[in-house]
């Protein structure tokens, strides 16, 4: 008869999102700036901020305002990319060092 051994894997803890947005302070009543930081687990993978954000549009379109500015600025990113990556391309096929 075969045995069969099962193995208990302990999870310390699943991966953890965390988006914090504070506000700078230095905004009126019906406008402000926000600074804000993503985390996984305990460590940071992005900061930036939001200008001008009109406090009447509510909390959930400043969280859209955040991601709006990553997905902005991963886009760059990638464009800047394909840019250096098209001159590389020419500068090895003219020679260049």
């Amino acid at each position: 008869m075969a045995t069969q051994t099962t193995q208990v894997f302990k999870k310390e803890r699943d991966n953890m999102l965390i988006v914090k947005i504070q506000n700078d302070g230095k905004g009126t009543n019906e406008d402000s700036s926000y600074n804000y930081e993503v985390f996984v687990n305990n460590e940071m993978i992005s900061h930036g901020r939001v200008f001008h954000h009109n406090r009447e549009d509510g909390w959930a379109k400043l969280v859209k305002a955040v991601a709006e500015n990553e997905i902005n600025y991963i886009e760059d990113i990638r464009r800047i990319y394909r840019m250096i990556e098209k001159d590389f391309e020419t500068w090895v096929k003219e020679g260049r060092p």
